[in-house]
């Protein structure tokens, strides 16, 4: 039901819902990509910021390992203060060890890009952990996907209706050619198709049409002239028929003289019989289903 209606659509509308089909699939495509690539930058962003972090707090920790379990707390408690708001770190040590900051990290409920990382140092194995917030990360990507989400629908639209019109405009000479083809019938053979000066599938169809239509021309011309040349041949030997049965009709005649004009009559028949037969094999020969027959000649 569907497809048969479909393919009943005109061409104009079909190019419309293709041009939307393939032009959606582009845009979603394009916006999809453009999210990703996005959300791919900014998290690395967000990554080498956490790297360089992660590093700088190492090396410090190295620096500082001589001290106290209480004053290395102190140390990194003053060293994260000076780390980018919102920062949160976790280090634990292999004997015991734990450093955290802010306090209340772990509880955190603001969601998190994490870096972990396990280093060596006087042969105790410490876990770091580095996080930052990526709140503001997921609302600029929900914006951008609210964006593309509003305006794709709209462009999408406008872009329909500029094809619409753009088909239409495609499609005017067709329309042209259509009517002009209309209008020619069997008594007006001699009209042409306009044809555009583009140079293009158009033009070469509406050319095609008028080859077309001069061999239809010709060909109702020759018809034309056929049945004229056979009404003119048989006129003759009926002419002939008609006036030598007149005759014999006109007053008594003897045995013999009726004989004549019976003979005459035969004659002109068999001579219109022949012509028939002649002019249908000049029908069949002009039709291409008739085997002419081909002798060598002196």
């Amino acid at each position: 039901g569907s497809l048969n209606e479909m393919h009943r659509r005109s061409i104009r509308f079909r190019l419309t819902v293709w041009y939307a089909a393939v032009l959606t699939a582009g845009l979603a495509l394009f916006g999809g990509l453009l999210w990703l690539s996005l959300r791919h930058q900014l998290m690395a962003a967000i990554d080498q910021d956490l790297e360089g972090r992660a590093s700088r707090l190492e090396s410090y920790f190295r620096n500082e390992s001589a001290e106290s379990p209480v004053d290395l707390r102190d140390e990194l408690e003053e060293f994260c203060q000076a780390l980018p708001p919102t920062s949160y770190v976790i280090l634990r040590g292999a004997h015991g060890f734990t450093f955290a900051y802010p306090q209340n990290a772990p509880a955190a409920t603001a969601p998190l890009r994490m870096l972990q990382r396990q280093f060596t140092l006087n042969g105790e194995t410490f876990d770091l952990d580095v996080g930052a917030p990526i709140t503001e990360v997921l609302y600029v990507l929900q914006e951008l996907r609210f964006l593309l989400w509003s305006l794709i629908p709209v462009v999408i639209a406008i872009a329909c209706l500029g094809g619409v019109w753009l088909s239409r405009r495609a499609l005017k000479p067709v329309q042209d050619v259509t009517a002009a083809a209309l209008m020619i019938s069997i008594e007006n053979l001699s009209d042409r198709v306009p044809v555009p000066a583009t140079g293009d599938e158009i033009a070469r169809l509406a050319e095609v049409l008028n080859s077309m239509l001069g061999r239809l021309e010709s060909a109702v011309k020759t018809l034309s002239q056929f049945v004229a040349n056979a009404s003119h041949e048989l006129r003759t030997p009926l002419a002939v028929i008609r006036t030598t049965a007149e005759l014999a009709l006109r007053r008594g005649r003897s045995p013999e003289s009726y004989r004549e004009s019976l003979e005459d009559v035969v004659a002109e028949t068999q001579r219109m019989t022949q012509l028939v037969e002649d002019l249908l094999i000049l029908a069949r020969s002009d039709a291409e289903i008739v085997e002419m027959p081909r002798l060598p000649v002196d």
